[in-house]
């Protein structure tokens, strides 16, 4: 027979276990939402004129994803 010190110890690991498997996947899904929307931009901004590519890309050259986002609206707005 198991002590329920030694239980108790058992389901705390158990616990810190999945806790460290929950934050892993939840960085993952941040990361990968990230890269689809960085995907999206990329193919909005490859409409756009020449000029208007290397200006953006020049600007925001990080991941300002919001930002570079307004900005492609506006040169979408600009270009029609």
């Amino acid at each position: 027979m198991t002590s329920i010190e030694t239980k108790l110890n058992e389901a705390l690991d158990t616990i810190k276990f999945y806790e460290r498997i929950n934050t892993e996947l939840k960085t993952e899904i941040h990361r990968l939402r990230l890269r689809d929307a960085q995907t999206q931009l990329e193919e909005r901004i490859s409409k756009l004129p020449e000029a208007a590519q290397e200006r953006l890309r020049k600007i925001f050259p990080s991941t300002d994803i919001a930002g570079l986002k307004y900005a492609v609206k506006v040169e979408q707005r600009g270009a029609q």
